[in-house]
């Protein structure tokens, strides 16, 4: 039997307008920056019985961040995770993918080399699964707490860790499970600097030759 959900648009829709709708603000906005990263990580699953059937494995991803107004931002994230296992009882094989598209809050602190924050993001998961019984595929709403730190390399290039929580629980073949689970991974990516940084009085000295003129 094949089991099917129809995408729910509402929620995500709304928070990629706040994404873009922040930009409008532009003008008035301090130390703005746009991020633009890839990672690949290890997913630990928190479902027990998925563990036994798939195990944990690598999952990639690729994330877009839009900091603003002082310690805050907004982030656009998504993931894939495929792994093959087997049934419990028949021992058959079984496929599943898991890929979350999650968009959230950002707060971080920011200093010249290092970067450390914490996301909270409402992500939608699309989960499918296919094997003897059926295929089955489900888009459900879920959620994702991530905190992390990077560092800068060299200018706008940075390496960075981060850990993630995410939930999301649907029910394949009249089954209920959660999907989600921990992810340890590494991100690379490149900071752009949307406005002008704002020279501090002790820069102005330097190039005036030692005068200051407030």
């Amino acid at each position: 039997m094949r089991r099917r959900k129809k995408i729910i648009p509402g929620a995500i829709r709304w928070l990629i307008i706040i994404f873009l709708f922040s930009g409008i603000f532009s003008s008035s906005l301090q130390a703005s920056y746009l991020y633009i990263g890839l990672s690949g990580g290890f997913f630990y699953p928190s479902e027990e019985v998925f563990r036994e059937i798939y195990s944990s494995g690598a999952q990639f991803g690729g994330e877009l961040v839009y900091t603003f107004w002082y310690n805050y931002g907004l982030f656009l994230r998504g993931s894939y995770f495929q792994r093959d296992g087997q049934l419990s009882f028949t021992k058959d094989k079984t496929t599943v993918k898991i890929l979350p598209l999650i968009i959230g809050f950002r707060y971080h602190v920011t200093g010249r080399r290092v970067s450390g924050f914490l996301d909270l993001g409402l992500g939608l998961f699309h989960f499918d699964e296919k094997n003897p019984l059926g295929q089955a595929t489900v888009n459900k709403l879920g959620y994702a707490i991530s905190s992390g730190l990077n560092i800068f390399i060299y200018q706008g290039f940075y390496l960075g860790g981060r850990l993630d929580y995410t939930y999301c629980r649907v029910k394949p073949f009249e089954l209920a499970a959660q999907i989600g689970g921990l992810n340890l991974g590494l991100n690379i990516g490149y900071r752009f600097q949307l406005t002008p940084e704002e020279e501090t009085w002790v820069w102005k000295e330097v190039k005036e030759g030692g005068k200051y003129h407030p």
